[in-house]
């Protein structure tokens, strides 16, 4: 009887010590190797570019355009302008108002009251446009990704198309007026949209549809102020971010009549940042034409 006692402690230890050691080894062990992955996605640190954001939720947003089919270079091209202007406006040193300041297309608006509201860096800090020449779709027309990284828990990135000037390829992409070319570098929109008033047949039927949805016959534009050397006469040449029904420009980033409202929230929210970005070797570092 003694013999069957001592057995069965025997064994009832061993199977403890089994169990114990078999709690060891999960402990030290870890997370299985599926979790691993897991983990990782959820602790991993966001994009450098993407760390001096509103809030946490807007730099989850930041960090995901990375994965959103933007090409990188002029991803972070646009982040690095962003963030140089973020809490002041620093790319001021080639940055023109614009003449004629009686335009139409200044309607509204002032060079006092812009500064006024880029004191604090780039009023908007939710909507981006970043142009990308290189990417076409048509002789004159290149992909427009337009973003919102405040409206949910995924960044919103429209891709669709702008048009180019008719002369960019022959001047090379001159910042010089009357060349029809579509000039490369960082932009700020104005802050009040302007009605685009060209009246030919074309324009009256966007005019039309344009109303349907908002109730007025209108063409929406708004103005572009170059930061860089690269594009800081595109006030003085009329160089709008505007709807348009051709396939190409004059040298304006013109749009689909259908996005008519990302005018309107670009200039609503604005000064917005807008990025006509090319090759590598024709755009200028931003730091060029800014404070340190």
């Amino acid at each position: 009887m003694l013999k069957l006692f001592l057995l069965s402690l025997t064994s009832f230890v061993f199977a403890r010590d089994i169990d114990i050691q078999k709690q060891v080894t999960d402990i030290l062990a870890g997370p299985q190797p599926e979790c691993i992955s897991c983990l990782e996605s959820a602790y991993r640190a966001v994009n450098p570019l993407c760390e001096n954001g509103l809030d946490d939720s807007w730099k989850a947003n930041c960090d995901k355009l990375f994965d959103a089919g933007i090409p990188k270079d002029a991803l972070e091209f646009t982040l690095k302008t962003f963030n140089k202007n973020l809490h002041k406006f620093k790319s001021n040193k080639c940055f023109k108002w614009g003449e004629p300041k009686n335009h139409y297309s200044f309607a509204r608006t002032n060079e006092a009251e812009f500064k006024n509201k880029v004191k604090d860096g780039i009023a908007n800090k939710c909507q981006i446009v970043i142009n990308d020449t290189r990417e076409k779709q048509m002789q004159y027309r290149g992909t427009m990704y337009y973003i919102d990284l405040c409206e949910g828990s995924e960044p919103k990135v429209i891709k669709t198309y702008f048009n180019m000037g008719t002369g960019t390829y022959t001047n090379n992409f001159a910042n010089v007026s009357g060349k029809k070319s579509t000039v490369l570098g960082a932009f700020l929109t104005n802050y009040q949209v302007f009605d685009y008033q060209p009246g030919n047949v074309k324009y009256q039927n966007l005019r039309s549809f344009i109303k349907t949805k908002i109730g007025k016959n209108y063409a929406h534009g708004v103005q572009l102020f170059g930061l860089q050397k690269t594009n800081n006469n595109a006030s003085n040449d009329m160089k709008y971010l505007h709807v348009s029904p051709y396939r190409s420009s004059w040298g304006c980033p013109s749009i689909d009549q259908k996005n008519y409202w990302m005018i309107e929230e670009l200039a609503k929210n604005g000064p917005s940042l807008l990025v006509n970005y090319g090759e590598k070797s024709k755009m200028e570092d931003i730091n060029k034409c800014s404070e340190d």
